[in-house]
């Protein structure tokens, strides 16, 4: 017996075929200086600023808790710098060197004092707790 194909199915196979096609093509990069530059009009409200600013800058006004925070971080550690987001007051990024996360010949850190006495590999989630732990 021989089988005969659906024409229906295959109409259908063909306007999904093209239906997926006809947006690729579409999509074409525009040209710079091209005839429609003139009507391009950029909104710069749809590109916030970022609004960092230097953590020595804006010292007086942050929060106790967090220049206490900083304060501690500093004495511990030593020379840290921070940025701070002025729309809500708080550290967005830091950077310093210092505070060892595994043991190594730069630092003072035993695999006892991470839990790992016996083990020779600093193994994924080894790391994960101390970033876990470090963040918060």
């Amino acid at each position: 017996m021989r089988s005969r194909s659906n024409p229906s199915a295959s109409v259908a196979l063909l306007w999904m075929c093209l239906a997926v096609a006809a947006p690729a093509a579409a999509q074409v990069a525009r040209e710079p200086g091209g005839p429609f530059g003139a009507l391009v009009r950029a909104d710069e409200s749809l590109n916030p600023r970022e609004a960092l600013t230097p953590l020595t800058d804006v010292r007086a006004s942050l929060l106790p808790g967090v220049d206490g925070a900083w304060n501690d971080l500093v004495l511990d550690q030593g020379d840290w710098n921070a940025f701070v987001d002025s729309r809500n007051g708080r550290i967005e990024s830091a950077e310093g060197t210092g505070i060892p996360w595994i043991p190594g010949t730069g630092n003072r850190l035993r695999k006892e004092d991470l839990g790992l006495a016996g083990k020779d590999v600093v193994g994924l989630e080894v790391l994960e707790r101390i970033a876990r732990t470090f963040i918060v």
